[in-house]
């Protein structure tokens, strides 16, 4: 899979949250949960992703075009108890 991103809301989730998107290639997709994002019309398919990176759960979204493109987050999630 190819995923690609916008440099600056890279830079931006790296001063915002500590994460690049090149992290992305390390999450496991293969117990991610994906759902498509149906709340509206986009104009295009985005999906919504739930998974782990290094033990540790994380959100995304992304859209899909020829390849992949992490275009909005990737954060950590936490639990509040």
């Amino acid at each position: 899979m190819k995923i690609t991103f916008d440099p600056k809301k890279n830079a931006d989730n790296i001063r915002e949250r500590q994460l690049s998107f090149d992290e992305v290639s390390k999450l496991e997709w293969s117990s991610a949960v994906i759902l498509e994002d149906v709340r509206k019309d986009y104009g295009e398919r985005r999906f919504r992703v739930l998974g782990t990176l290094m033990n540790v759960f994380m959100r995304s979204c992304l859209r899909h075009a020829k390849v992949l493109y992490m275009s909005l987050v990737l954060e950590r999630l936490t639990v509040e108890r």
